[in-house]
């Protein structure tokens, strides 16, 4: 309670990660959590004592470019084409706001873990897991007796299990560093494999269904676990038997829908517009691009590449590969993300930068906290420098870099 009263940008997460689910107003515009997230953002960037860890600035510095680029591009075709429209539906200026603030929502949590560390981490998987099991146990209570695809508090499925994909996301990867008690892991999964099915997102559930393949490949114990509750919880329901059916009649139905295909998603536009490949043709300003889908291209990558080109995706790639590095655990741990993103747009969603900004942070506290050996010293016949007194060196016993806080015992 101190540190909330003190830091009242702990109390501000918290509110907007348990309350990012709850859509008041229409997609694109802002919502209760996201007020509550700007509020964060001003205390954090105003009060002092706040500043980048160690380690965040290649990561800050690539997303800035990134996100420079968004917007010049957008600004770019806005006066190339006269569309100084905002809020319509063929506006392109309402682009760089999502991209501005997503960039401020990742710079506020980063400059958040510099000052709280591990405390950050797992206040965040808390609470992240948190909210999807709220919204399991609303569901019981709010389903929609009319709709096949349920969106509780959102404003269509597809946004519940993305939501859903993203906060799964986060656990898994958070358990691996941190320590997350087996019987909470499972009931979160018991939660979020529950929320994925009232959505019927059949990118959700495959990509769901990825994630925890490659989680739990180790963890047979949470696998186990997850598995037992989810049979108890279906066996002794109601519902459990027709979501059962809903889930099978909807992946059996794939391939057959009109929107099932590249063409259907808005893959064609790339094809038909293959100059925009070079610098990118911005987002909105539909009525530019000729496509068997009137609306935004629906997928993650197709975006990236169609609207800031070859130079913007490689901006982005960029920044995720400075991020993440060369740990390929962490990659496959993300490739279920974009593997939804294959048939949906979600890089404005906030949860996606929030996941990218918990894995930078984790890597951060990772890296802090592993010890770092002695690298081999080959002299190959030449004289060893003799170490000045009262050095790291003179002293074989005594590490050179020592966790903070720690205290070397006296000679």
């Amino acid at each position: 309670m101190e540190d909330l009263a003190q830091r009242p940008q702990l109390a501000l997460l918290a509110g907007y990660l348990l309350l990012a689910p709850f859509y008041v107003l229409r997609s694109g515009l802002p919502q209760p959590a996201d007020l509550l997230m700007v509020v964060l953002i001003a205390l954090t960037a105003f009060s002092p004592g706040y500043r980048f860890p160690r380690g965040s600035r290649g990561p800050r510095r690539a997303l800035f470019l990134f996100i420079l680029y968004v917007c010049a591009v957008n600004i770019l075709w806005v006066l190339v084409t006269g569309n100084f429209s905002f809020g319509k539906k063929n506006t392109m200026l309402i682009y760089p706001v999502f991209y501005l603030y997503n960039g401020l929502v990742f710079a506020a949590l980063v400059a958040l873990y510099h000052c709280f560390r591990e405390r950050l981490l797992a206040s965040t998987i808390h609470l992240v897991a948190a909210s999807v099991i709220l919204q399991a146990v609303l569901a019981t209570r709010f389903l929609s007796a009319t709709t096949f695809r349920q969106e509780l508090f959102f404003n269509n499925p597809n946004q519940l299990g993305y939501y859903v994909l993203l906060s799964a996301t986060i656990v898994v990867i958070g358990s691996k560093y941190l320590k997350v008690n087996v019987w909470y892991q499972a009931i979160f999964f018991l939660g979020a494999i529950y929320l994925a099915m009232l959505s019927l997102s059949n990118a959700a559930l495959i990509s769901l269904g990825v994630l925890i393949v490659v989680a739990f490949s180790r963890r047979f114990v949470v696998l186990v676990t997850t598995l037992v509750l989810l049979f108890g919880a279906f066996q002794f329901s109601n519902v459990g038997p027709k979501l059962v059916d809903n889930v099978a009649l909807r992946l059996g139905r794939i391939g057959t829908g009109k929107d099932d295909n590249l063409a259907g998603r808005g893959y064609d536009r790339i094809a038909h517009h293959p100059t925009y490949l070079i610098l990118g043709a911005g987002e909105g300003g539909l009525d530019r691009v000729e496509s068997q889908f009137e609306g935004e291209l629906h997928s993650t990558v197709g975006t990236l590449l169609f609207s800031y080109g070859v130079a913007g995706t490689f901006l982005f790639f960029s920044f995720l590969f400075s991020l993440i590095g060369r740990r390929p655990t962490i990659y496959l741990y993300v490739a279920p993300v974009f593997l939804y993103g294959l048939t949906h747009q979600g890089l404005r969603f906030t949860h996606f930068w929030i996941l990218w900004a918990f894995i930078l942070c984790l890597l951060i506290e990772a890296k802090g906290r592993a010890p770092r050996l002695p690298r081999p010293n080959f002299h190959f016949g030449r004289r060893k420098p003799i170490a000045p007194p009262g050095s790291a060196r003179s002293h074989p016993g005594t590490l050179r870099h020592r966790p903070e806080g720690a205290v070397l015992p006296h000679s």
